[in-house]
C-alpha cells in the first residue's frame, strides 16, 4: 500500500502537502497560550485554536484517505 503511494507522484505530493498542513496546524496550536484555565479565550486565541484544529484535521483526513 505504501509502495503504491510512493510510486504515484500525485499521491506522494498530496501526502507531502498534508504533512505541511499538519505541521502548520501544530504551529498554530503551539502559539496558543492559555494562562489560566478559567478565563474566556480572546478573539486571537480562539482564531488560533480553530485554525490549528482545522489544519490538523485536514491533514489527518488527507493522509488516511490515501491509505
Amino acid at each position: 500500500m505504501i509502495n503504491n503511494i510512493t510510486s504515484d507522484k500525485v499521491a506522494a505530493l498530496a501526502v507531502i502537502l498534508a504533512a505541511i498542513t499538519g505541521i502548520y496546524g501544530f504551529v498554530k496550536l503551539k502559539k496558543l497560550s492559555i494562562k489560566a484555565p478559567g478565563n474566556i479565550l480572546t478573539d486571537e486565541q480562539s482564531d488560533l485554536l480553530v485554525m490549528g484544529i482545522f489544519h490538523v484535521l485536514i491533514c489527518a483526513v488527507s493522509i488516511f484517505s490515501l491509505l
